[in-house]
């Protein structure tokens, strides 16, 4: 118990107090310019739901975190099965593909920046092909597209490399025997390796998810939070409210739904996911 104690006070006091110290602000008025404080109960919280902003935010959130989910899960597995090889030159072809995950969300939403504007080298290289390059950025449909686009790219480099470590631990004799058996390479698939990268879809699942609900680097490397607010996260919308508009005390209250909302969805993920996980 006495050992356990430094573990328990720094995570009381480093995740446990925040938590109580936000939840606090978003039962009250806060202008920290004024150093001023009032309790206005569950205001806040009222005003978020009336607000078409915040629930634009919350929409363009969840959305890309749907996207997020499906797609380098999908793409990443697929990149797995193609670089599942001991050669050195598989080995650096990984390692190229995972080095965008160790980039700086800036970093990546600055250099998609540069690539999907309109002189981009994207566009230009569709005009080159007679393909007229769209407004990636100032498009408020393709700005929420462009900003999913960066993320995934982050995440499939992520779950590729989870998918070939999830590979190389299946038992190669599962597969001779399914070959001897005559199956054939999707039966191989959907019987052998899909059951048993099992654990490996629950964490790149649950790293997608997190990584895009809490998303705001990416949005204010590479469009602002717009057109307008079209492109805008419920995290941009916490850091716009609580440092720009100085409404601690709303951004406070987004802050607890988005914390609820991200706990909520990984607890689910979480249950759904771990039913069909196989142990070797």
């Amino acid at each position: 118990m006495a050992m356990g104690a430094p573990t328990t006070a720094l995570f009381a006091a480093l995740v446990v107090a925040p938590i109580g110290v936000t939840v606090h602000y978003s039962l009250n008025d806060v202008n920290f310019l004024r150093d001023e404080i009032s309790w206005v109960g569950f205001s806040n919280y009222a005003k978020l739901w009336e607000s078409g902003d915040f629930r634009h935010a919350l929409y363009v959130t969840l959305l890309i975190a749907a996207a997020s989910v499906v797609v380098p899960n999908a793409l990443g597995l697929l990149f797995a099965v193609l670089l599942d090889a001991g050669s050195r030159l598989y080995t650096t072809l990984r390692i190229i593909l995972f080095a965008p995950f160790v980039l700086s969300p800036l970093v990546v939403g600055l250099t998609f920046r540069w690539t999907l504007a309109n002189d981009g080298s994207l566009n230009n290289a569709l005009e080159a092909l007679g393909i007229p390059g769209p407004e990636w950025i100032s498009s408020p449909n393709l700005a929420v597209v462009s900003v999913g686009l960066a993320l995934a790219w982050q995440l499939i480099a992520f779950a590729t490399v989870i998918y070939v470590a999830a590979l190389r631990a299946i038992p190669t004799d599962l597969y001779e025997a399914a070959s001897i058996d005559g199956a054939s390479g999707y039966l191989r698939f959907r019987l052998i390796t899909w059951p048993l990268v099992a654990p490996a879809v629950t964490i790149t699942t649950l790293i997608s998810l997190i990584s895009a609900l809490k998303l705001y680097d990416h949005v204010v490397a590479l469009t602002g939070g717009g057109p307008g607010r079209s492109s805008e996260t419920v995290g941009l919308a916490i850091i716009r409210a609580g440092f720009t508009q100085n409404r601690a005390g709303l951004a406070s209250a987004m802050a607890v739904l988005l914390l609820v909302i991200t706990a909520a969805t990984t607890v689910i993920s979480l249950r759904v996911l771990r039913r069909r996980e196989v142990e070797l």
